[in-house]
């Protein structure tokens, strides 16, 4: 008997269900479509790790890819997570990098009056420390370091503002 394929046609005709399901790609073990109830539809992919912990990754919509594109990244990360490798390469963004886009994106298209103190406070206080620092290795203990620097020093008015902002993004 011959084997069933999934096409792109196949995918859009599956139909979603009280629960949320994922339906196999015959053409690749651990490879799925994941249904939702709402009816959304993405690629993933599973594969075990070397411990042995099953790792389900989501590749994309499938609004947004097709299937054989969806395949070859699949492949991808199960041989990355069997090898004990992360399912997706990072992206290496710095934290300086990721702070420059957020000023683009947020203090000079919205005009902010603070800008000049938000920037400031920044270059003085957070980049000297962390401008070289991965961004997703950026975590609370990291956090409580930088603040625990800021307030060994003499602390001013402008400087408890910088406490102030770390101190709220921290968990």
């Amino acid at each position: 008997m011959a084997r069933k394929s999934l096409s792109e046609l196949g995918v859009r005709a599956l139909k979603p269900r009280a629960a949320r399901y994922a339906y196999p790609d015959p053409e690749l073990a651990g490879h799925f479509v994941r249904v939702q109830p709402s009816g959304a539809k993405s690629y993933c992919a599973v594969a075990r790790n070397p411990a042995g912990k099953q790792i389900w990754t989501t590749i994309d919509s499938t609004d947004r890819m097709k299937i054989k594109m969806a395949r070859e990244m699949a492949r991808e990360i199960i041989r990355r997570v069997r090898d004990g490798l992360p399912a997706i390469e990072a992206k290496g963004e710095t934290f300086g990098s990721v702070v420059e886009d957020w000023r683009k994106r947020h203090v000079q298209k919205n005009k902010l009056r603070s800008a000049y103190e938000i920037n400031r406070l920044l270059d003085r206080h957070v980049l000297p420390v962390w401008r070289d620092r991965e961004f997703e290795s950026s975590r609370s203990a990291a956090a409580t370091s930088l603040h625990c620097s800021i307030v060994s020093r003499t602390i001013t008015g402008h400087d408890r503002r910088t406490i102030a902002s770390i101190s709220s993004g921290r968990s």
